[in-house]
């Protein structure tokens, strides 16, 4: 345990401190070097965090131990260790964190975030087969609530727009969803932040999943319910970026329209991939990192307070499926599936990571060696 440790330390001190240029060169990316950065108008930047933070895939066979001997780490708890320092590089100082409610309880713990000094957003979850269960629902939040005073910031579902037919929402469902939890977190948490479902985009802010909003704005109004802030999600091909400032205008409309006006708007799922993932055209290193580039100015410069990226690091086997969208939206390297046949490691970071770094003012980027589990320095020693 202690080797791996010291393993461990070596691995981020590594990533930390190196300055130079790596000897190790992007297969992705047609350019030489990082392009200038857009920087935004607006006085303050958004606050910058990431997606289920450290979190592993546990839904692909095998997949947990895969991913932790990719990264040459033992636990969990190492993986997030390495996760964080990988994030406050970046210069994010929050996470959004899911607490699914399954079959009478709620399965995640924001402790070991919140010790590293993270705020924390949690994404309350439920199946939607299961929301009329409100008793067995109020019996373990209350007490979750109860022990976490520390957690201000409630998002009461996630994308109940999208979804298999089998798992779809009614609108009027998650309104009486939102009704009954959001009562209970004001009566238990009186300052918290409630945050609507973030509405999936479909990456069209103009279809289906307007109207489906537009229902739940008009019912909450009609119940004189309330919510704190508006999340909507932004994800697509890199040439889509610009596309980000017409969803915040459909959106502010929609808000003042049923009634809401001037609510924050937040986006709390953001991202592009690189590589070639099953269905999608292909996209180099460079093409992520000029959409992240875009849609973070555009956002800032139209006043949106916080923005959380997608995983840092790749999600091998969403779903359950390889080589999907979502194996390649991660902003460093996990090292498995298209990557691991060109030799690009474990915690290799993308054009995409650097990008981040040199918008919100985060520490140099330069890339690293990755070979057997430790890192080497540009000179190739460890």
């Amino acid at each position: 345990m202690e080797g791996n440790r010291v393993k461990l330390l070596a691995l981020v001190l590594a990533f930390l401190c190196c300055t130079l240029i790596s000897c190790v060169k992007s297969k992705t990316s047609n350019q030489t070097g990082p392009q200038p950065t857009q920087q935004p108008s607006s006085v303050s930047l958004p606050r910058i965090g990431f997606l289920n933070l450290g979190g592993l895939n546990r839904r692909f066979p095998g997949s947990p131990e895969t991913q932790l001997q990719a990264f040459g780490v033992e636990t969990q708890q190492e993986f997030l260790e390495l996760n964080v320092q990988w994030a406050q590089q970046a210069g994010a100082d929050w996470a959004r964190m899911s607490l699914f409610y399954i079959n009478g309880k709620l399965a995640r713990s924001p402790e070991d975030l919140l010790e590293f000094g993270f705020d924390v957003m949690v994404t309350l979850s439920p199946r939607p087969q299961w929301i009329g269960d409100r008793e067995p629902l109020a019996e373990v939040l209350v007490p979750y609530l109860r022990n976490h005073p520390e957690l201000r910031i409630w998002q009461l579902g996630n994308e109940p727009d999208l979804g298999p037919p089998e798992m779809a929402w009614d609108p009027r469902d998650y309104v009486d969803f939102f009704l009954y939890t959001s009562d209970l977190i004001r009566k238990n948490q009186p300052e918290a932040t409630i945050v609507l479902a973030g509405i999936s985009n479909q990456y069209d802010s103009s279809s289906d999943p307007v109207a489906f909003y537009r229902t739940i704005l008009k019912e909450l109004k009609e119940h004189a319910a309330d919510f704190d802030v508006f999340d909507f999600h932004f994800w697509g091909t890199a040439e889509e970026g610009y596309r980000v400032k017409d969803a915040l205008a459909t959106y502010g409309t929609l808000l003042e329209e049923t009634g809401f006006p001037n609510k924050p708007i937040w986006v709390t799922e953001l991202g592009t991939y690189s590589g070639c993932p099953r269905g999608h055209p292909p996209q180099n290193e460079m093409d992520q990192a000029d959409f992240l580039r875009e849609t973070l100015t555009l956002l800032s410069d139209s006043g949106v307070e916080r923005i959380c990226l997608g995983r840092l690091t790749e999600h091998f086997g969403f779903a359950g499926r390889e080589g999907g969208f979502f194996d390649h939206t991660g902003l460093i390297y996990d090292g498995l599936g298209e990557e691991a046949e060109t030799g690009i490691a474990a915690g290799t970071p993308k054009e995409a990571f650097r990008a981040v770094c040199a918008f919100t003012g985060g520490e140099s980027t330069a890339e690293v060696q990755f070979v057997q589990g430790y890192r080497l320095n540009p000179q190739g020693s460890l």
